[in-house]
């Protein structure tokens, strides 16, 4: 009597069940996220288009993975300490000045104007990356130098987003150099900054600037981004083509940084 052969079992091709699962519990995390603050089952199912029976089956998982938090008391879910502890982990591997220097050539491609990359220092506003446009019109702008709080466009987003506390000293010396602005003057144009979140320098100089903020996870200011061209060479207009491309460009590094774009505009501690 012969065996007869074994049957082949088929294997699943990437077991499209399988990756069809964790797009959905992925695509569950991201609605109870926006949601905000926790959300009920219905919610949950309404918002994400789902039948509660099959939205229920998820969250339970999702729970047990720690990747949510279930408060038996109210009935709703939210985050678990997983995700928090994955989302630290990624955000302490994100290198910015590495980011923000991929962030500046792009920019400086797609407008063919100099940009440059600042923090705040223990100097006060200082470039820590520049990348010349091709046709350059202007002089070399070298990194490591530091520019005016009140009259360049980098030093005016500093002193918009920062805590008022670290740029005090520095605005202290601005004014007893030059004209002196009152506080009504300060506010006002603190408010102009934050109505279009961008910054014009003072126009004093050879050079047209116009300056962006990037926050980070926290919400807080990390850097600035800058461009900057010859004086009347190119439309540098807080509404021009540039000037959206600018923000544009701040608020996809910013995105990358971890940080909620909108929610960080408002964000300055007095």
């Amino acid at each position: 009597m012969t065996d007869k052969p074994a049957k082949k079992i088929k294997k699943p091709k990437g077991s499209d069940y399988a990756n069809r699962s964790v797009l959905l519990g992925a695509s569950l995390l991201r609605t109870i996220a926006k949601l905000g603050g926790g959300a009920s089952l219905p919610e949950i199912a309404q918002a994400s288009g789902l039948l509660v029976a099959r939205t229920h089956r998820y969250l339970v998982s999702l729970v047990k993975s720690g990747l949510l938090d279930y408060d038996s008391v109210s009935g709703r879910y939210d985050l678990g300490s997983l995700v928090l502890e994955l989302g630290l982990t990624a955000l302490e591997r994100i290198d910015a000045v590495r980011l923000g220097s991929d962030a500046l050539r792009r920019l400086t491609e797609r407008l063919n104007v100099t940009s440059t990359l600042s923090v705040w220092g223990s100097n006060g506003t200082t470039i820590i990356k520049c990348e010349m446009a091709r046709n350059n019109r202007i002089n070399q702008i070298r990194e490591g130098t530091n520019l005016a709080l009140l009259t360049s466009a980098t030093g005016r987003i500093f002193f918009t987003y920062l805590p008022r506390r670290e740029t005090q000293e520095f605005l202290d010396r601005q004014n007893a150099s030059s004209a002196v602005l009152s506080r009504e003057e300060l506010e006002a144009l603190r408010a102009e900054i934050r109505r279009g979140g961008i910054a014009k320098n003072s126009g004093d100089t050879n050079r047209d600037a116009l300056a962006a903020p990037v926050f980070n996870y926290e919400g807080k200011l990390a850097m600035v981004i800058t461009i900057v061209t010859a004086v009347n060479s190119t439309d540098m207009d807080l509404n021009s083509p540039a000037a959206h491309e600018l923000r544009a460009t701040a608020e996809d590094l910013s995105r990358q940084l971890g940080a909620r774009v909108g929610l960080t505009k408002a964000s300055s501690a007095a």
